[in-house]
């Protein structure tokens, strides 16, 4: 048996049922299996991203404090920066 990737989905819903089939729906029909809710979180790290417009913002600061708040990655297009932290 070939092992298969384990996908993670959260959604937020206002009606539990039709998300699930929402979810059920979207797999693969083929192969893709569901599971239990809970089984594959240990597989996963719960990431945050900050979306951080450039102007007024400095640069050397901005990075200082990001580390210090213990963010994996900082990342720079066009204007904006993203900071990637593990929760």
């Amino acid at each position: 048996m070939q092992a298969a990737p384990a996908i993670l989905v959260e959604v937020m819903t206002d009606n539990r049922n039709r998300a699930a089939a929402d979810v059920y729906a979207m797999r693969s029909p083929k192969r893709a299996t569901c599971v239990e809710s809970g089984s594959v979180n240990r597989m996963f790290k719960r990431k945050g991203v900050f979306v951080i417009p450039q102007e007024g913002n400095d640069e050397e600061t901005l990075t200082l404090l990001a580390l210090d708040a213990g963010a994996e990655d900082i990342s720079r297009r066009r204007c904006i920066r993203y900071l990637y932290i593990t929760r």
